[in-house]
């Protein structure tokens, strides 16, 4: 099945730094409901973060009021390929508690006939 020319966004997904702890916990993370082209984590809150993509290892760290804006298209071999982030990707938050919101947003191609 092909895919249309066009992008949409997945759900705006939250996650409150009031909660962060010092470990990865399910509490604490979110998980994408598309395979998605470009990832945007938005840390709105007061604390920095690591971010887990395996809620083991440590892979990003995200500064207070900093976005990571990731594009996996661009990591394609060429233009016949694509590069998504998995759908079903639980993405995982760790750090010390603070006040304001991380937000995680995206964006994918829908399929079409």
């Amino acid at each position: 099945m092909s895919v249309k020319n066009t992008m949409l966004a997945i759900p705006l997904l939250t996650i409150s730094s009031a909660g962060l702890a010092a470990g990865y916990t399910a509490a604490n993370s979110v998980t994408l409901s598309h395979s998605v082209s470009i990832l945007r984590i938005n840390n709105a809150a007061t604390t920095a973060v690591i971010i887990s993509y395996d809620g083991t290892t440590d892979h990003e760290f995200l500064a207070a009021n900093q976005v990571l804006q990731l594009e996996a298209q661009t990591n394609s071999l060429s233009n016949a390929f694509a590069c998504n982030i998995k759908n079903g990707t639980k993405i995982y938050f760790k750090g010390t508690a603070g006040v304001g919101n991380i937000y995680v947003s995206g964006y994918y191609q829908p399929l079409g006939a």
